[in-house]
């Protein structure tokens, strides 16, 4: 007897495999929102550099 057969038994139901996503479609989501993410940064980024550099160089 091990120690395991103690244990409740977990049974783990997995989708058939038409309503499993292809392993490729993870790489494409991940792929996607870092290009989103870089894109969103960079425009947040080139909002700040336009607004220091404008105010640095506004005649008073």
């Amino acid at each position: 007897m091990n120690v395991t057969d103690l244990l409740p038994r977990i049974t783990v139901r997995q989708r058939p495999a038409w309503q499993r996503p292809h392993p490729a479609v993870a790489k494409w989501r991940l792929i996607s929102w870092c290009l989103l993410m870089g894109l969103i940064v960079s425009i947040v980024l080139n909002i700040v550099l336009v607004t220091i550099i404008y105010e640095t160089t506004r005649p008073f």
